[in-house]
């Protein structure tokens, strides 16, 4: 049962005739007494569970690694003192999501010591999304700070503000035209201390909205802002890349993950119990979310068998109040209107990793943990398709003139990546090791996404305000994200649209000048920054895969432009290590591909005795196959075509402009790819077996639905592959002919 939260704390859920959803009830409203259903647990015992779990370990201190801990049953995580020093532990699968159920995992943990600019996390998420609670950065001392900033009386707004980086969800905030907040009144945001008012949302670099309405119009007042003692430096957090500049763009655009962290002091749930919290304690710490795009994310603990809420965020009618009045003509600042995650298909993960250079080295413990589907779990859903031989050859001869061992007849895998935006081949730019990304240059101009001149406007601005009024022109094909350029000098050259609607737009900058009926171009830039850019046949992005395999690497585009593209590590951030020996190599842009493949019947015949074996992949030591001729089941012709028209298909071109031409195997909706060229295999892990009767098998059927599904890694660089490896004796070997049939849960 769920704690009530304190007296003085007042949380009434929108629209919820109810009262508090706090009590027995899961985050849609269940009574707790419905069915939960356990889709994934684990405990580490006897070891940390390589076949579910993955371990990445980036050590520039040499001191990071992670052990099994036999004498408490649990799992240590050991974390260097360089910056950069990186241990995570990550589920293989990536939990599928129901709408209608709610997620809710909890785990024993020890965080260890805080430290600043050190990060410990536990939680459902990866590198792109998801909610986690976290050590972070320690505050000792409450200290206040002023800026300053414009207002409109009876709006929950404060503008030209000259940075929001320091500000947080619950921040208290004062000044001489805010009068107090009324307690609770919006509950979906922190509150921090009844009747004061806090900071309910940071709109953008310079804006931000507040929980009680100003009180008189005024331009460079001066609030002051309270932040406040967490001396344990603990923290909620969500993480997106549903860029929140992005809201209007429904995901046309998308954006480098952003974590939106509210500390202890701002949380809105039993205020006894977060204050009576050691934290350097192992503690039960539970997690729970709905997606929907609209969904809620709560955080607690157990203490004494009771389910206690910590914090909450709710995402629907979620923005600034009172932000805009039809009848004046106030323009309105941007609201929550896309997802609060790109995905509700989340994996559990442990991380620890320094920011910066630390003191001393930080053990993180974690114990058991299970992940619970409220209301139970529906049976996977998702396409089923065959994977299997070539229509014009049935079936390989193994041991063709002699004896074979663990012939690869068959291997399946997903793709690396999902939807394929884009590909080419491309040179790479030359670096320094100092640099801060990785760039290459495109063999041909893109003008499908980067560096096109969308329109020319004629507008009004100022420097009291980051609004661009259009006096003339349309902004139909203004999108947030845009850089912005004026032929007229006052905005900033670094300046971009941070919201649009049909008369003005936002900048996230100030001008620096005032201008009436300037020329003000937007240009299509940097549509590609936060999607994921794939290298086949490249290094091994940290993978645990050996030296020298080439698993391909994984990054997320920070930067491009029509003919440059910036990109980063996935998991670290750090610069590709690149080298003139890439040039020209072929890429692809899109999204990693996260979903997973459930094998769930064999058919086999062989005309002869042979011993088969079913060899799937660990992420630390992969199937690496000699002479693959993958091929996706896709049967596909396409150009590039802009975002939003993207067929699900793969493929590489010969040059940027080149069309894709793919021809696959009759399935153009599959995500999987298979191989019948291969002609031997290194790596895996035997997982089934079995012997064809004497004289030959015929047709035999095997059951696979007790079989794990095949994931992706960490990185993202290397999908899990499952192999048919055939062992024949004698002279003649064996005609040999298999089909999996699999589902692709891929939602």
């Amino acid at each position: 049962m769920f704690k009530k939260p304190a007296n003085n704390t007042v949380i009434t859920p929108v629209a919820y005739a109810g009262g508090a959803i706090f009590g027995s009830t899961d985050n849609l409203g269940r009574i707790r007494t419905s069915r939960h259903q356990n889709i994934y647990e684990a405990d580490f015992e006897y070891g940390t569970q390589p076949m579910r779990w993955e371990n990445f370990i980036v050590s520039p201190s040499g001191n990071s690694r992670i052990d099994q801990m036999p004498g408490s049953g649990g799992v240590r995580m050991r974390l260097g003192t360089a910056a950069g020093d990186v241990t995570l532990r990550q589920t293989r699968p990536y939990h599928r999501y129901q709408p209608g159920k709610t997620m809710f995992m909890s785990t024993a943990l020890n965080f260890g010591t805080a430290q600043t600019g050190q990060r410990q996390r536990v939680g459902f998420f990866d590198d792109g999304n998801g909610m986690f609670i976290e050590q972070g950065d320690p505050v000792f001392t409450t200290t206040t700070s002023t800026f300053t900033g414009s207002s409109t009386a009876g709006l929950n707004i404060i503008t030209n503000l000259s940075s929001t980086a320091t500000m947080y969800m619950g921040m208290p905030i004062t000044g001489p035209n805010i009068a107090p907040s009324i307690s609770g009144k919006d509950p979906n945001y922190p509150i921090a201390i009844p009747n004061t008012t806090v900071i309910q949302n940071i709109i953008n670099s310079s804006a931000i909205g507040i929980s009680s309405p100003t009180t008189t119009t005024s331009v460079g007042t001066t609030y002051t802002f309270t932040t406040q003692a967490n001396p344990f430096g603990m923290y909620t957090v969500i993480r997106s890349d549903v860029n929140a500049a992005s809201v209007q763009n429904h995901g046309t655009n998308s954006g480098t993950p952003t974590d939106y962290r509210i500390p202890l002091p701002a949380w809105n749930g039993d205020q006894a119990s977060i204050a009576g919290l050691d934290w350097t304690r192992i503690q039960m710490i539970w997690q729970e979310y709905t997606w929907y795009g609209a969904g809620m994310c709560r955080w607690g603990v157990v203490l004494n068998g009771e389910l206690i809420v910590l914090n909450y965020v709710g995402f629907s009618n979620k923005g600034p109040v009172n932000s805009s009045n039809p009848a004046t003509g106030i323009i309105a600042y941007p609201t929550q209107v896309s997802p609060w995650a790109r995905t509700g298909n989340l994996p559990v993960r442990y991380e620890q990793r320094n920011i910066t250079a630390t003191s001393t080295q930080n053990d993180m413990y974690h114990w058991g943990v299970s992940v619970v589907v409220e209301g139970g779990q529906d049976d996977q859903r998702g396409f089923t398709y065959s994977y299997g031989m070539n229509p014009a050859a049935q079936r390989r001869q193994v041991g063709s003139g002699g004896a074979a061992t663990r012939y690869p007849v068959l291997s399946i895998a997903s793709r690396e990546m999902g939807v394929i935006e884009m590909s080419g081949n491309s040179s790479w730019n030359n670096t320094s090791a100092a640099s801060t990304n990785s760039q290459i240059t495109l063999v041909a101009a893109n003008t499908t996404y980067d560096g096109v001149l969308a329109s020319s406007l004629t507008a009004n601005f100022s420097p009291t305000s980051n609004v661009i009024t259009v006096t003339s022109g349309s902004t139909a094909n203004v999108f947030v994200g845009q850089y912005v350029n004026s032929a007229t000098t006052g905005i900033p050259s670094t300046a971009a649209v941070t919201y649009v609607n049909s008369t003005a737009y936002i900048i996230n900058a100030t001008p620096t000048a005032t201008a009436t009926g300037a020329t003000v171009n937007t240009y299509t830039q940097n549509t590609l920054v936060g999607r994921h850019i794939y290298f086949p046949g490249q290094g091994n992005n940290y993978s645990q895969a050996p030296a020298g395999s080439n698993t391909g690497i994984t990054a997320r585009i920070t930067a491009s432009n029509s003919t440059v593209i910036s990109f980063g590590d996935i998991v670290t951030g750090l610069p590709i290590a690149n080298t003139l020996s890439m040039a020209g190599t072929q890429y692809q842009i899109g999204l990693i591909n996260r979903g997973q493949l459930l094998p769930k019947k064999m058919y086999i015949s062989a005309d002869a005795p042979c011993i088969i074996e079913l060899i799937t992949s660990t992420t630390k030591n992969p199937i690496l196959l000699t002479g693959p001729s993958w091929n996706t089941l896709a049967n596909l012709t396409y150009t590039q075509t802009i975002a939003g028209l993207v067929q699900q298909a793969t493929g590489l071109t010969t040059t940027n402009t080149a069309p894709i031409s793919y021809v696959g195997l009759g399935s153009n909706y599959s995500f999987a790819m298979r191989d019948v060229s291969a002609t031997a295999l290194t790596g895996g892990e035997v997982v089934f077996a079995l012997t064809s009767p004497a004289g030959g098998s015929g047709l035999q059927e095997l059951d696979l639905s007790y079989f794990f599904p095949l994931y992706n890694t960490v990185a993202g660089n290397l999908t899990d592959v499952l192999t048919v490896a055939v062992t024949t004796t004698g002279t003649n070997g064996a005609n040999v002919g298999v089909h999996i049939i699999g589902q692709e849960a891929m939602s």
